[in-house]
């Protein structure tokens, strides 16, 4: 079984939401990887905060302690919350199909929760996978999400070769 975790970043005219996929089996491992890298008056790591030192220092952390990254890349065009809803739904239905079970995105605020809750019950209902569980949690709570957010940041500002694109046109 695998647990997925996402974050978004923005660049110009581009939203990337990415997601980080983990065994069931390696998060606690992987979450200790992450935990190591805090300093000790951080609560997270976030990589637009993160001098470019640090940053190329927790990518390498990232790519050890996950299993596998996927960023789905979406033009803004008129609107962020559209761009972001057909980005959280493209990542949905990748994860339904990779096998997730659970899924926890970062934190936002309650209107924006809650489109996302529509927007992702509605590609699970249509996949037929109405049992992946999803939820929003505080990146401060959960080290895998900064995971997320270094792969959203990396794949807004560069192409690795190690997470998969899906782009939306």
């Amino acid at each position: 079984m695998k647990w997925a975790f996402s974050d978004e970043s923005i660049r110009g005219s581009t939203l990337v939401v990415a997601a980080v996929i983990v065994d069931t089996h390696a998060i606690a491992d992987s979450r200790a990887q992450l935990r190591s890298f805090l300093r000790s008056n951080q609560r997270r790591v976030h990589m637009r905060k993160e001098s470019s030192r640090r940053r190329r220092q927790f990518v390498e952390v990232v790519a050890a302690a996950i299993g596998e990254a996927v960023a789905v890349s979406c033009p803004i065009g008129v609107s962020i919350p559209l761009a972001r809803d057909a980005a959280l739904a493209a990542l949905a239905a990748d994860l339904a199909e990779s096998g997730v079970v659970m899924w926890q995105l970062e934190w936002m605020v309650d209107a924006v929760q809650d489109r996302d809750r529509r927007v992702i019950a509605s590609v699970l209902r249509e996949a037929g996978r109405a049992g992946l569980q999803y939820d929003h949690r505080a990146p401060h709570e959960e080290p895998l999400l900064w995971a997320a957010d270094a792969v959203a940041w990396l794949s807004s500002h560069q192409r690795p070769a190690w997470v998969r694109r899906i782009d939306l046109a």
